[in-house]
């Protein structure tokens, strides 16, 4: 198991191990090592637990533990799967949803059409609050029953020049209402 502890954005770990290292070689990334004490009266964005990946598509069984686990100890927080083996914990009400809201907001128009594309779990509700939610072919089975459109292309075969050339640019407005391939 590897566990990523982010603080100000940059990821720490208590120990380095095989899964930290693959991690960080994916992400391109390299984790600071720390101590429970670095993390004690400051705030940590969000906590990524890591296990070694069964199936691309669901979820390792002991991850989905923990998640129950912390359910039933009522952890003030929001747990999302942004992998089938990366579990995130974070702070609650935390959500890529929450976060276009928020953005909306900030810009300062209500009429505002928003396009938004996900490939895993964790972009469900931002998709949801979306005019338009878009999933890659290779998105998560669960996010592309939450999609208004789920591409032919994936995210490795350009799938966001396909939305801005196909959908964007033509002009088209769709709706929720509207499916199209």
């Amino acid at each position: 198991m590897g566990v990523i502890i982010y603080k100000n954005n940059h990821p720490f770990v208590l120990e380095r191990n095989a899964i930290v290292e693959e991690f960080e070689n994916k992400e391109k990334i390299k984790c600071k090592i720390g101590s429970l004490d670095d993390f004690i009266n400051s705030p940590i964005s969000k906590i990524l637990i890591i296990m070694k990946a069964i199936s691309p598509t669901i979820p390792v069984p002991e991850l989905k533990e923990i998640e129950k686990e912390i359910q039933l100890i009522k952890v003030e927080c929001e747990t999302v799967f942004s992998e089938s083996n990366y579990l995130e914990i974070l702070p609650a009400g935390t959500s890529k949803g929450k976060g276009l809201n928020k953005l909306i907001n900030y810009i300062g128009n209500k009429d505002i059409y928003t396009i938004a594309v996900g490939d895993n779990l964790n972009d469900i509700s931002l998709l949801s609050k979306a005019d338009f939610g878009i999933a890659v072919q290779n998105a998560q089975l669960e996010l592309k029953e939450n999609a208004d459109l789920v591409l032919k292309k994936s995210n490795d075969e350009d799938a966001i020049a396909y939305v801005i050339d196909n959908i964007i640019l033509s002009g088209q407005k769709k709706t929720k209402s509207v499916k199209i391939n």
